[in-house]
C-alpha cells in the first residue's frame, strides 16, 4: 500500500510517505512507521493514517504522496507484483519526490519495477531494524539534507562522461510544458545537423522531437563576434586567434555559425516552420557564462571556465576540437530553490540585455566579420565608445 509525509486530509503534517506490499511488508512498514515517528520524521502509511471516515481512500493516499519530501518504497515479493505499489511509484516520480528504494535481501532484481532508482540511495536490508537503521541514516545524512536544503538534487560527472544524464533531459525536455530556457556558449551538442542524416550529438534527437511536440524554446548563445567569444577562442585552440582570419576559422566559430545557420533554416521540412515559431534566439557578449537549460521543474547547471584542458593533463587530438565546457560536474537543480531561482533570474537579466541582438542580426555581423574583419572590428569599437560615451553622459544629468 503505501505511506507519505504530508497529507492535507490530516491535521499532522508527515515528511515521509510508506509503500508496501501487504502480504509480506506490513511488519516492515509498522516498525519503520514507529522508529520514523520517534526520531522527528513523523510518517504516513495506509491504511492506519487514512481518516474513517474518509470518502475515497486512494485520494488521500495521492494527497499524501504530492505532500511528501521523502517516498519510501519497501520493496518485497508482494511489493513488487501489487498495482497499489506500482500506481505510488508512478505518482511519486511524477512529483519529484526523493525515492528511498528499500530491496529485502534476496530478492530478485528482474522482479523490481522499471523505473526505480539504483543510485545511492537504493537500501538493502535483512530485517525490521536493519530496514529502520539505514531509512534514518539515509534521512539524516549530513551530505545529503545540504544538498536536498541547496535545491541540488543530483550531480552528474560532466556533460561529456555521464550517459545517465542523456536520460534524465530527454523527457524534461519533450515533455515540458512551460518554455525551456537554454543558456551556454553553442549548444553544439544540441542544434544542427552533421553531414547529411545524424543529428550533431547525442541530444539533437530530443531537440527535434520536443520541437515536433511543440516544446517551446528561448536560447541564448555567445555572440561569435564578440571579443568575449574570441578570447574563449584564444584559450582553447591558442593565439593565433588574435588574427580575425584565423579566428573565423577555429572550432568555436564555426560551431556556433554552424548552429545559427540550422536555426535560421535546418533544411528539414518537417522543421522549417516550426522552429521559426518555437524556438526564439538571441545572442550575449561576456564571459564567463553558465551551460543551463531550464525545465519545468528542474533546471541543469554547469559552470563555464576559462581553465585550458593541459591543467588536466589533456593534450588537444586536433587543434581547436576540444571545448572547455563539459568538463566539471553538471547539477540537477530544483526549481523552487534558492539555487534554481537565481539562475532563472540570471537567465532573464541576459536575455533582457541581449534584446537587439538576434538570429538575423549576427547572421549578418558573422558575414561582415568574415568578408572584413578589419572594417568590422573598427565599426565595433565605435559603437561601442559612443556607446560607452552615451552613458556616462547620463549618468552625469542623473
Amino acid at each position: 500500500m503505501g505511506g507519505h509525509l504530508v497529507t492535507k486530509l490530516d491535521e499532522e503534517k508527515y515528511k515521509v510517505f510508506i509503500s508496501y506490499g501487504c502480504k509480506d511488508g506490513s511488519g516492515f512498514a509498522e516498525h519503520l512507521k514507529l522508529v520514523l515517528d520517534n526520531t522527528g520524521y513523523p510518517s504516513f502509511m495506509a491504511p492506519s493514517n487514512v481518516p474513517g471516515v474518509t470518502p475515497d481512500p486512494g485520494k488521500c493516499i495521492d494527497g499524501a504522496i504530492e505532500d511528501c519530501e521523502y517516498f519510501v518504497v519497501i520493496l518485497t515479493d508482494a511489493a513488487c507484483k501489487s498495482k497499489n505499489v506500482r500506481h505510488e511509484i508512478s505518482r511519486a516520480k511524477k512529483a519529484y519526490k526523493i525515492i528511498i528504494p528499500c530491496k529485502e535481501k534476496g530478492l530478485s532484481s528482474k522482479k523490481i519495477p522499471k523505473g526505480i532508482e539504483t543510485g545511492p540511495q537504493r537500501i538493502t536490508f535483512e530485517n525490521e531494524r536493519d530496514l529502520a537503521r539505514l531509512v534514518i541514516s539515509s534521512l539524516i545524512n549530513p551530505e545529503r539534507l545540504s544538498s536536498y536544503e541547496t535545491g541540488i538534487h543530483r550531480i552528474f560527472l560532466s556533460r561529456r562522461h555521464d550517459p545517465s544524464l542523456e536520460e534524465e533531459l530527454k523527457p524534461r525536455i519533450i515533455n515540458s510544458r512551460e518554455e525551456v530556457l537554454m543558456m551556454g556558449i553553442s549548444f553544439r551538442d544540441f542544434f544542427g545537423k552533421k553531414g547529411n542524416s545524424k543529428p550533431s550529438a547525442v541530444y539533437g534527437h530530443i531537440i527535434e522531437e520536443a520541437i515536433l511536440g511543440g516544446v517551446k524554446f528561448r536560447v541564448l548563445l555567445i555572440d561569435p563576434t564578440s571579443e568575449a567569444a574570441k578570447r574563449r577562442a584564444i584559450i582553447e585552440s591558442g593565439e593565433e586567434n588574435r588574427d580575425d582570419k584565423n579566428y573565423i576559422k577555429c572550432q568555436l566559430f564555426k560551431d556556433i555559425k554552424r548552429v545559427a545557420t540550422w536555426l535560421n533554416d535546418p533544411q528539414v521540412n518537417d522543421l522549417r516552420c516550426r522552429i521559426s515559431r518555437l524556438i526564439e534566439v538571441r545572442f550575449y557578449d561576456s564571459m564567463p557564462s553558465i551551460f543551463a537549460i531550464k525545465t519545468d521543474y528542474y533546471t541543469f547547471i554547469e559552470q563555464y571556465h576559462m581553465g585550458n584542458l593541459k591543467v588536466l593533463g589533456k593534450k588537444y587530438e586536433k587543434k581547436g576540437v576540444l571545448c572547455l565546457g563539459g568538463y566539471v560536474p553538471l547539477f540537477k537543480v530544483d526549481n523552487s530553490r534558492n539555487f534554481g531561482k537565481l539562475i532563472k533570474d540570471h537567465f532573464e537579466n541576459i536575455w533582457k540585455s541581449a534584446e537587439s541582438n538576434d538570429l538575423q542580426k549576427v547572421l549578418r555581423k558573422m558575414d561582415d566579420l568574415k568578408k572584413d574583419p578589419r572594417s568590422f572590428r573598427m565599426k565595433q569599437f565605435l559603437e561601442f565608445t559612443l556607446k560607452r560615451s552615451s552613458d556616462l553622459i547620463g549618468m552625469e544629468h542623473t
